[in-house]
């Protein structure tokens, strides 16, 4: 039988079961884990094969990928808070790299940050 092709689409982009959520930002994917799972993975691991502190490269990554897209936008760093429901001290310190936000965080902030985009086509 054969399938339609949306089927067969939606079927590519669903994610595994097993899977962790992911988040796409700047064209770099990130893996969510909680702080357990991560902790759990860390203490499973060779510390001499992964390069553990890498994390913070990426915290530095996604503050600058966060920062170019508010400046994109078009918006401040009150405004983008006011849109997210944040305070702006808290986009402040994730802007630079002070603060590594949880995944409910990063997903205001983006949605946040897709409104002004839509405005802007219309």
């Amino acid at each position: 039988m054969m399938r339609s092709m949306a089927t067969q689409k939606a079927r590519r982009k669903a994610p595994q079961a097993d899977a962790p959520p992911t988040l796409v930002l700047g064209g770099v994917r990130y893996v969510v884990l909680t702080e357990s799972k991560y902790r759990a993975l860390r203490a499973s691991t060779d510390e001499e094969a992964v390069p553990w502190d890498a994390w913070a490269e990426d915290a530095e990554n996604l503050a600058a990928a966060l920062a170019e897209r508010r400046r994109a936008a078009g918006l401040s760093q009150a405004d983008l808070a006011r849109a997210a429901g944040l305070r702006v001290e808290t986009v402040n310190r994730i802007e630079r790299g002070h603060n590594v936000p949880d995944f409910a965080t990063v997903r205001k902030l983006l949605k946040a940050l897709r409104k002004p985009a839509k405005e802007k086509r219309s």
